[in-house]
């Protein structure tokens, strides 16, 4: 599941690059891809300070499957990096918040592939 590219090397052209989070269900099962997300999840918790408990991290992480499950496991990493990045984290880490990245992602993915539709015409 995990990409060969480490996570501070990644760009957008690599979010396209291998299967979705759902190809991956459906070829290794729901548990392993989720404990990959709550692995990448913990170690953001980790890094804001901690302050999602396991359980939390956990219901995140299935929220995230449901909601970013057709992009790759690059996407997420990528989502995720940013929003770390980004500076917009007032006080602990939360679903909101997290959220607000993986739509901040979204938007850019969309906006690349509308810029490369309107190159090819």
């Amino acid at each position: 599941m995990p990409s060969a590219i480490p996570t501070g090397e990644l760009t957008m052209a690599h979010v396209t690059q291998g299967g979705s989070i759902a190809s991956h269900i459906r070829e290794h099962g729901r548990y392993p891809v989720l404990a990959w997300v709550i692995r990448e999840l913990d170690m953001v918790n980790q890094l804001t300070g901690g302050g999602l408990n396991e359980g939390a991290v956990t219901m995140c992480a299935e929220l995230i499957i449901d909601r970013f499950k057709f992009r790759t496991p690059n996407a997420l990493r990528l989502a995720l990096r940013d929003g770390l990045n980004s500076g917009k984290i007032f006080g602990k880490l939360t679903y909101p918040l997290i959220a607000e990245w993986l739509t901040a992602h979204e938007e850019a993915v969309e906006a690349m592939n509308y810029q490369r539709h309107i190159a090819t015409k």
